[in-house]
């Protein structure tokens, strides 16, 4: 059986709390090819660092989207340890939500962090008339 942990970690460059979650492998063996969910996370690992390195130069609203996407795959990954996948962000969105978000199981803050950062990529990606400011990444 696979569990979880998770834990914070303070990220300078974002000015604020990321999740990164751990994955604990009860029988875990070096010889296992990654899973889905740890490709997921590296993959979120990789994005926090090209948003800090976008943020260096100002690009809060490329950032925004980066940060965004960092939150997704970790939100993707919990999901697949759940045996859920989807296609569409508002569906992994929703399913957070009801897998974690409304059972508690994870604090609630972090359904909300999902939501306003997708709002916040759309306008960082579409709107061309709006700049992002750093406090709001």
């Amino acid at each position: 059986m696979i569990g979880w942990q998770g834990f914070f970690q303070y990220n300078r460059r974002l000015q604020g709390p990321l999740i990164i979650w751990s994955f604990k492998f009860s029988a875990h063996t070096p010889s296992l090819p990654d899973t889905l969910s740890d490709k997921l996370l590296d993959k979120a690992i990789d994005t926090i660092e090209s948003a800090e390195l976008l943020l260096d130069h100002e690009k809060t609203d490329v950032a925004a989207g980066r940060a965004y996407y960092a939150l997704f795959y970790i939100a993707e990954a919990l999901l697949n340890e759940n045996g859920l996948q989807f296609s569409k962000h508002g569906y992994v969105i929703g399913a957070y939500g009801k897998e974690f978000s409304k059972t508690k199981l994870l604090d609630q803050k972090f359904h909300r962090w999902l939501i306003e950062g997708f709002d916040t990529r759309l306008i960082g990606d579409y709107h061309v008339d709006t700049k992002i400011e750093m406090d709001t990444i």
